[in-house]
């Protein structure tokens, strides 16, 4: 009971503080009002949303973007749980998913590794969109709310995108590629990725 009542209360405290500025900008995403909320205080998502108006969003088993269908799927949350954790992982997703759409180019199928080495790097730019997306939303609500990063090594991914440079958005990718599963199948994105080398034709 001190969980819910602890949730509610910051979700309420959040749409009195910020409720004026959020007026004017919160998506419409269709996952939730307490995802549209979260979701209008980081502008570069936000604009992302209302401007990839050919892309719907949905709740599904998991999360990822269904490119020839220009569909989002979020994994299943709901606002109604008052899950705090959920809710701000489901944003995060949200911003990670919404890089693919941003970030998505076709590219040379040369070589295995060649294939992964790319991938990966739209990986990374997709985790650079959740590390943009986080710190807007960190900021707009005075260090109030983190959303952290969709992702299992989230410290890591942060070092290597501060890091900076001209091949952030591939070191980013290969330290996610790394240390992280896809939510579709469980497999290492690094096997993944060869895997679909694999079946090309």
């Amino acid at each position: 009971m001190r969980i819910r009542c602890h949730a509610a209360a910051i979700f309420l405290l959040a749409l009195v503080s910020f409720g004026a500025q959020a007026q004017t900008t919160v998506p419409t995403t269709g996952l939730g009002t307490c995802i549209d909320f979260i979701t209008s205080q980081s502008t570069t998502l936000t604009g992302q949303i209302n401007s990839s108006t050919t892309f719907k969003i949905a709740y599904g088993s998991a999360s990822y973007t269904d490119m020839p269908n220009k569909v989002v799927y979020i994994r299943n949350y709901s606002c109604a749980s008052q899950d705090m954790s959920g809710m701000y992982f489901t944003v995060s997703a949200l911003a990670h998913e919404f890089g693919h759409v941003k970030f998505n180019y076709s590219f040379a199928k040369t070589t295995r590794q060649a294939y992964i080495d790319e991938a990966c790097k739209m990986e990374g730019l997709a985790v650079t969109n959740n590390i943009v997306a986080r710190n807007e939303i960190w900021s707009s609500t005075q260090n109030s709310i983190d959303i952290k990063l969709a992702a299992s090594n989230p410290d890591q991914l942060f070092g290597v995108y501060y890091a900076g440079g001209p091949n952030v958005a591939s070191n980013v990718g290969k330290s996610f590629c790394a240390n992280n599963v896809t939510s579709t199948t469980g497999q290492n994105y690094n096997v993944y990725y060869g895997e679909q080398y694999d079946k090309l034709p």
